[in-house]
């Protein structure tokens, strides 16, 4: 299904094979809520990664293990990202499952979905 709607917007799923160099500065990806400190929550995008949503960035309230759509501000040098939770107006959104530096090849998973 292509849709060339300036609404539709591309979040990733990363895959459980995906490691720092899949992560993209400016990317929206879809995570999961890890846990809380008194600066921000965690984000984990798989298994391997995961990234701090200061609390300036959060837009909701959230508890552990709650979905949550976030954009990459910042990878540090030292590996540390930095999140902001992201929400838009837009009434769906397309994911994309595995590698996202295989994102350029139309044989690559991805389904529609809705906010």
């Amino acid at each position: 299904m292509e849709n060339n709607d300036v609404n539709d917007v591309l979040v990733y799923r990363l895959g459980a094979g995906c490691d720092l160099a899949d992560v993209a500065e400016g990317n929206i990806y879809q995570g999961k809520v890890q846990g809380f400190a008194n600066f921000g929550m965690f984000v984990q995008l798989n298994d391997r990664i995961k990234g701090l949503v200061h609390k300036s960035n959060m837009k909701g309230d959230h508890k552990e293990r709650d979905s949550i759509l976030v954009r990459v501000r910042q990878i540090r040098p030292n590996g540390n990202i930095d999140l902001e939770e992201w929400r838009s107006r837009c009434t769906r959104y397309r994911t994309w499952n595995g590698n996202p530096r295989q994102s350029g090849s139309r044989t690559s998973p991805h389904e529609w979905g809705r906010l």
